[in-house]
């Protein structure tokens, strides 16, 4: 079984009342999401809600990692069994139950840059007319003065929910971790939670002068330890 570290320990425990304290902010910031709030409180708001998730969701893993869950296939029930295919569907209500939990996995970039193309940097002449008018400036982008700041609202919901009942999130996440390890025996798929590299709204320009960026810099290193610690290989036996 894997045992924390004393020094992880003690900094998860200093991380969270941490992480309160800026959730108690951005619900300042934001109200209750039926007012439209301004252009720059809603897009810094969506930054700092987004390191959040990144630093809360390092800090669930680390719980996760100390619990012990195995995971096995749900056999199927007796009605599904019998189901037939004039079988009239099952009716079930869309309307979700409080407000979530925080996502498991970190999410995959959109844009995935791939192999580069060969472009030629060479000098290119240069055709011109004397006396044409020049080219019109660019107009400025028409930025909105007011955000809507609902969707902001319910990812900012989900996060306290994981923050005020941490262990239910770490127990959730290690059932996701241990069901991809059973399913990838027959199909390959993803098997960590997090996201290979810097972690998702991490700026090293900042770390030195944003305590946040610093507590997720710490969650980032004490993630990459554990790892190390969880699945380094079996000591070799000693040889003669």
């Amino acid at each position: 079984m894997f045992e924390m570290h004393p020094v992880t320990r003690r900094w998860l425990e200093k991380a969270w009342p941490f992480v309160a304290g800026l959730l108690v902010q951005l619900r300042e910031r934001l109200g209750d999401g039926s007012d439209l709030v301004p252009y720059a409180v809603y897009y810094g708001a969506r930054r700092k809600l987004r390191i959040l998730e990144s630093l809360v969701r390092r800090m669930i893993y680390l719980r996760a990692m100390e619990i012990e869950v195995t995971w096995s296939p749900p056999k199927p029930s007796a009605g599904q069994a019998a189901r037939r295919p004039h079988a009239a569907p099952v009716q079930t209500s869309a309307t979700p139950k409080g407000p979530g939990q925080l996502a498991v996995a970190d999410t995959w970039p959109l844009y995935i840059p791939g192999q580069r193309s060969s472009i030629d940097y060479s000098a290119r002449p240069s055709i011109w007319v004397f006396g044409t008018p020049r080219a019109p400036e660019p107009e400025a982008p028409q930025m909105p003065e007011e955000m809507e700041a609902g969707g902001l609202i319910r990812r900012l919901a989900r996060l306290e929910a994981s923050c005020e009942d941490p262990e239910k999130a770490a127990r959730r996440m290690a059932l996701w971790q241990a069901r991809r390890l059973q399913v990838i025996r027959q199909k390959p798929c993803r098997t960590h939670p997090l996201r290979v590299g810097r972690p998702p709204g991490y700026c090293r320009r900042l770390r030195r002068k944003d305590p946040l960026q610093g507590k997720l810099y710490d969650a980032w290193c004490f993630c990459h330890w554990a790892d190390l610690d969880a699945y380094k290989p079996p000591p070799r036996p000693a040889s003669g």
